[in-house]
């Protein structure tokens, strides 16, 4: 019981940077901007990253992954992580010639406190949302949590992702709730749609005197009429439609050839 409570009960509201907050703040971190997409798009731990070595990179297969190796991993298995093919790009630009094998990987990249609050204040993130959420490094592994969900990958393959070993973790721990797409989906539901499109298919049925509204209005050759708002009805009643533009306008020219006419004369 104790272990739920604090499954559901984090010492620290975190929320997932956005994906427009995610780049800006690899954009503007230089090097460091490597180790942040690979935390963003494994999910890997601050202490997992920092013990990752060149010998776990597999950044030259088809398919490339990290390794995590047991002694290292927070659950203590070794996983093959998958590493999406941008950010194995990003890798290989970040190796130097020379590079042991069991030289770290991000060692000298790993920002403290302080560090990453300058970076965060670079991409114009505040550190601490009106909602009271965090934006710590550990968001970086919520935001690869929230980004499954958002693809709509199997709950299942998120676990597996996540490392997680308990859905709940995976669900509702590390879960964004405030990045899901929830007024997006109340679009979609089958009903909706079909009253959207009954709704414009009926709007005659609905008003019924609206095939009056734009009564045509009458013109004497030679007389001029100002049309202006109004709620006046009848054979001389102003247009309250803008179909009525037309007449509008050969109405002014009217008016205007008089003045013309006018001037020429005197």
């Amino acid at each position: 019981m104790q272990s739920i409570k604090a499954l559901g009960d984090p010492r620290r509201k975190r929320r997932a940077f956005t994906p427009e907050e995610l780049w800006r703040l690899v954009n503007v971190a230089g090097e460091r901007g490597v180790l942040y997409l690979v935390a963003a798009f494994t999910g890997l731990r601050r202490g997992e990253l920092v013990k990752i070595e060149w010998r776990d990179v597999h950044i030259e297969e088809a398919q490339p992954y990290i390794t995590v190796r047991s002694s290292i991993a927070k659950n203590a298995k070794l996983v093959p992580q998958p590493l999406p093919l941008k950010v194995a790009t990003a890798l290989r630009q970040l190796r130097r010639d020379g590079v042991e094998p069991n030289d770290f990987v991000f060692e000298r990249l790993m920002p403290d406190m302080d560090c990453f609050r300058d970076d965060l204040r670079a991409a114009g993130i505040s550190y601490v949302d009106e909602k009271g959420e965090y934006a710590d490094f550990h968001s970086l592994r919520v935001t690869f949590d929230t980004d499954l969900w958002m693809a709509e990958v199997a709950p299942r393959i998120v676990m597996e992702l996540m490392r997680h070993s308990d859905m709940r973790l995976t669900a509702r721990t590390y879960m964004d709730a405030n990045m899901l797409p929830s007024s997006e989906a109340l679009e979609k539901l089958p009903s909706l749609r079909l009253a959207k499109i009954a709704s414009h298919i009926d709007s005659q049925k609905l008003v019924p005197e609206s095939p009056s509204v734009a009564a045509a209005v009458p013109l004497n050759a030679g007389e001029m009429k100002l049309l202006t708002a109004g709620e006046e009805t009848g054979e001389n009643a102003p247009c309250r439609n803008r179909t009525c533009n037309p007449v509008i306008y050969r109405q002014w020219f009217s008016v205007c050839n008089s003045f013309a006419l006018t001037f020429i004369n005197d």
